[in-house]
């Protein structure tokens, strides 16, 4: 029998190699076809997570963390014991308050993201 398989593939050697270079040809398309629909899955996936965090509202962050934005203003205003700031609140794309401290004496301007999640500020360089 190994004899009948040799005399076959000797005598069909040419058209066996070209059978494997197509079936090899074959699978690798398949495999790049593949890849590529996972990778524009996956690329819509980040672009809505996106768009969800550019849309991040006041009501958003008080659902999720009971913490508005006068808040984060009262908790940044313990570091300023003056009448003389005025104090600006807004959200940040990544779900943060950003509040911006105006000295009204010498225009100094400092920055203070605060966490809502864990109600903790730093300042912002």
């Amino acid at each position: 029998m190994n004899k009948k398989i040799n005399k076959f593939i000797k005598k069909n050697k040419n058209k066996i190699i070209i059978s494997l270079i197509f079936l090899l040809f074959l699978c690798t398309i398949i495999i790049l076809i593949i890849n590529n629909e996972k990778n524009n899955s996956n690329t819509e996936t980040n672009n809505d997570a996106n768009i969800i965090l550019d849309e991040v509202t006041e009501e958003d962050i008080i659902s999720a963390y009971n913490f508005t934005k006068e808040d984060a203003k009262k908790l940044v205003m313990q570091e300023f014991n003056s009448d003389n700031f005025e104090f600006n609140v807004s959200i940040s794309s990544n779900a943060k308050y950003i509040v911006e401290v105006k000295n009204t004496v010498n225009d100094n301007v400092y920055k203070y993201e605060v966490d809502p999640a864990t109600k903790t500020y730093v300042e912002i360089l």
